[in-house]
Parts: C-alpha cells; structure tokens; sequence
C-alpha cells in the first residue's frame, strides 16, 4: 500500500509498508513530425529520487537520476517502421558498492498490412546486445541478449 503526501519544500512523498520515497525532477520530451508519414520524439528527465526506510535516519537514491530517449517512426497505409533508444545513467550502487553500468536500450520494429484483418510485424530488441542491468538497487537483473520477434495477427 502506498500513501502519497506532501511536505513544505518538497513535492511528494509516498509512505509504503517498509520505506518512504521523495523524488524532485524536470521531464522534457519534443515530438515533431518531420513529413505525412515520418515522426521524431526525443526526451531528456532529470529527477533526484530518494528512499527512507522506515528504521533509517537517512535517505538513499532509489531510482537512476538522468535519462534520455529517441525515436524515429513511420507510419503509411500499408507500412509500419520505427526505431528507438533509451540511454540511462547516474545509476544507484549495486550490492558489490560499485555504480550499475549505463543501461543503453536500442530497439526498431518493421510491419506490414495486408489488409484490414491481417498484419505482420517484427520486432528486434537489444540491438547492440548489450549486457545491460535492468533492475535498481542491490541485486543485478540482467536485460536478454538480442532477440527478435515475428507475429502475424488475424482478425476475425
């Protein structure tokens, strides 16, 4: 259960079962449309996300601090492509107390409609093969290598 709340000088708060969480930041995210068919998005987030556990006197960072995004995506009647990068840093300390490596996320997707009630598309995800650490905090999650989908949809 999470409780959200407010203090004087600081923006949210939310009390849990085991800690509380405090985050300050700034999003930006521009989307243009570069022609009929073709859109760009780029992103940036600033934010200083701090956790109290409830026994602690002090707070910690809980979540990375910087992120950056983009895209690229086209779009017509019968074609579908895209690609976008997730770049993030200023990451927390890991139960070895080093700093969890940048996770740099790069995926695209190309699809295809045949008509009304039937498409293809696939997908490709960790383009770099990156052995990037997906999770926050103590224990290491580790994103899959690269891996690719194929589907077809029908319907009825």
């Amino acid at each position: 259960m999470v409780f959200l709340r407010t203090q004087p000088g600081e923006r949210w708060i939310a009390d849990t079962a085991v800690s509380v969480l405090k985050n300050v930041g700034i999003e930006a995210q521009y989307g243009r449309k570069l022609t009929d068919h073709l859109k760009m998005t780029v992103g940036a987030s600033y934010s200083n996300p701090k956790q109290r556990e409830i026994d602690k006197t002090y707070w910690k960072q809980a979540n990375p601090k910087l992120q950056f995004t983009g895209g690229l995506h086209y779009n017509s009647s019968t074609w579908t492509a895209g690609t976008s990068i997730n770049f993030v840093t200023k990451r927390m300390k890991n139960r070895d107390g080093g700093t969890n490596p940048n996770l740099v996320a790069w995926n695209a997707y190309v699809g295809y409609q045949f008509n009304e009630n039937s498409s293809l598309r696939l997908d490709a995800r960790n383009l770099l093969n990156r052995h990037n650490v997906i999770s926050n905090g103590d224990w290491e999650y580790w994103d899959e290598p690269f891996n690719y989908q194929l589907s077809y949809t029908q319907k009825f």
